[in-house]
């Protein structure tokens, strides 16, 4: 099988690349097809790491990688480095005790930590307290209340990337209400 990883830049407000999510393929799919979730985890990580090279997909950026609640428990993140790498938990990974101490030591062993299309739920409000970066699905939400998310994590220095942004109009939006990273299919 040819290793093959998608990846998708994000952006600071200087507009500068700051790191690349990486996102299974197989294929010539231009979306995940044919695999669950661990598996495609595993693969992004095996295929980034050791067939294609992570200097090579993202350059001196970070590579932002997606973990399952699986590969979070298990600690198979620490075939990653810190120095090089962004764990996003994905939207799937439930709050438990194991999840929890698995997000603590990541948070020990230097990681930054965002937590993927982040629900502003009390119940996953436990993670909050190690995540650096929260992403926000900004697509087709009203602004006023994607405004009053980003105030309330940035003051809890919690860095707030706007993702899905397929427009000029949104992303201009999304710098406005002060969103401070980017991603999406508009870039």
């Amino acid at each position: 099988m040819n290793p093959l990883v998608a990846r998708q830049p994000i952006f600071n407000t200087l507009g500068a690349v700051v790191g690349y999510e990486l996102l299974y393929r197989e294929d010539d799919a231009n979306q995940a097809i044919g695999a669950d979730g661990d598996t495609m985890a595993a693969r992004t990580i095996v295929s980034a790491l050791v067939d294609i090279g992570l200097a090579d997909l993202v350059g001196t950026t970070r590579a932002w990688i997606n973990v399952t609640e699986s590969a979070l428990v298990s600690d198979e993140w620490q075939l990653l480095d810190a120095s090089t790498c962004v764990i996003e938990v994905l939207e799937t990974v439930p709050v438990s005790d194991a999840t929890l101490a698995a997000v603590q030591r990541l948070s020990k062993a230097g990681f930054q930590i965002a937590l993927d299309d982040f629900v502003d739920d009390p119940v996953y409000a436990p993670f909050l307290e190690s995540a650096k970066i929260v992403k926000l699905d900004v697509l087709d939400k009203d602004v006023a209340a994607l405004e009053a998310q980003v105030r309330k994590y940035r003051r809890r220095g919690i860095t707030v990337l706007a993702e899905r942004i397929e427009t000029d109009e949104v992303y201009q939006e999304c710098r406005k209400v002060g969103f401070e990273l980017f991603q999406g299919y508009y870039f």
